[in-house]
């Protein structure tokens, strides 16, 4: 039990702000990233196996619990050491776990690291935070898709949901887009590499100040050839009218 609730019945309750969900996604990394260091994978993460130990109405973010370890393993498990009996292998819901995961078998499952599977369903949860409980993931899984997949401010207010800045949403978008590839070798390896891009994430990209920079200095040039045009036809027609010598 949890005076909070789980974090689906939080979601799907519309009550936090955008800043709010950020903060709530930075505390699951937190939690996830404990877990990992106890050489613990969880295998079953989802909205309903983690807990709230606030109330929904207070302000501000609610404290978060992973839940449900029935299945959880540890890491040595290559060593034969295991939390429990439980099979290894695929387990817990289809939509959190990674699709290569669905075709480990025998001994295979035996070398999974589960740990990634873990990360992989955390960045579901990310987008869930975000883009509400339920939404298809794109099947580009490419970054925009993802930006695409949030309601921005304005539509948001028209049916009464909370919306997100563009920058918000190319934050998630390029987090998700690695998270939730479809190809295993090109997303997060360790949950310290997860954590770092969801927190570098926050900046935009360089190439996008480059291009920025570029922007302006191309407007700087075309004012100046503008303007340095502008005077020699404004001076050569005082001279002809011989007010300028």
């Amino acid at each position: 039990y949890a005076e909070g609730g789980t974090l689906r019945q939080l979601l799907e309750g519309e009550t936090l702000s955008g800043p709010d969900r950020v903060t709530l996604v930075d505390n699951l990394i937190a939690a996830l990233s404990f877990a990992h260091a106890c050489d613990v994978a969880h295998r079953d993460l989802r909205p309903e196996n983690i807990l709230l130990s606030k109330i929904q109405t207070e302000p501000s973010p609610p404290t978060l619990r992973l839940a449900d370890f029935d299945i959880a393993l540890l890491d040595s498990l290559k060593r034969g050491k295991t939390m429990n009996t439980k099979s290894v292998g695929f387990v817990g819901v289809v939509r959190y776990q990674p699709p290569d995961l669905l075709f480990v078998t025998g001994a295979a499952s035996k070398q999974y690291d589960y740990k990634k599977a873990d990360l992989y369903s955390l960045c579901v949860i990310v987008f869930e935070v975000f883009a509400g409980m339920g939404t298809a993931l794109p099947e580009s899984r490419k970054p925009e898709d993802f930006a695409a997949a949030l309601p921005s401010a304005d539509e948001a207010k028209a049916v009464g949901r909370v919306g997100y800045s563009r920058a918000l949403a190319r934050r998630v978008g390029r987090f998700c887009a690695v998270g939730l590839s479809q190809t295993s070798g090109s997303r997060f390896r360790a949950v310290a590499e997860l954590k770092r891009a969801w927190s570098s994430s926050s900046r935009e990209p360089p190439w996008a100040f480059a291009v920025g920079m570029a922007m302006i200095f191309c407007v700087a040039c075309i004012v100046a050839v503008t303007a340095d045009y502008g005077w020699d036809l404004f001076r050569e027609t005082r001279v002809a009218r011989g007010l300028i010598l």
